[in-house]
Formats: C-alpha cells, structure tokens, sequence
C-alpha cells in the first residue's frame, strides 16, 4: 500500500541522456507509491537531473530527521491501547 512504502527515484547518472532514463524508468509514474504524500515540492518522487536528485535526497533527509526527532523506533505506529496488531 503506499501508505506503508513509498518509492523515491533517483536517476542523476550524466553520462546517459535524460530521454533514455526517463525511457527506461518513466513506468514508475504510473504507480500510486511515487506520489508524494509528504509536502514534497514535485508531481512525482522520481528525479532525472542534479537540481531533482538534491531535492528528492533532501526531502529523504528531512523525513530521516523528522522520524528520529519524533522518538519513534519503528516506521509503524503502536496499536492503541485494547488492539492487537493485524498479522
């Protein structure tokens, strides 16, 4: 579910062009876990060039620093109290 995974592309290699990367990886567009969900600045998390691929590395950072200064230990949130977790 993309509730639970979210994909992030980064596809910055110059020495290929542009139009064969985006060829060979666009058909990740159509996939509702490269959406951004998150108050990320783009349409999708893919990035092709150098300005998309700092962007989409610093929206990973936050995110990174954001769940260690949340205190949580694990990407799941705890059951409330009185549930037991769903296998």
């Amino acid at each position: 579910s993309p509730d639970l995974l979210e994909v992030v592309l980064i596809s910055a290699d110059h020495t290929r062009p542009v139009a064969d990367r985006t060829a060979e990886w666009g058909w990740l567009g159509w996939l509702p876990h490269v959406r951004p969900g998150h108050g990320q600045d783009c349409r999708l998390l893919l990035a092709y060039d150098r300005e998309q691929a700092a962007a989409r590395t610093e929206e990973l950072l936050r995110r990174v620093d954001d769940h260690a200064a949340s205190g949580r230990t694990t990407a799941h949130p705890a059951p409330a109290h009185g549930t037991a977790p769903v296998p």
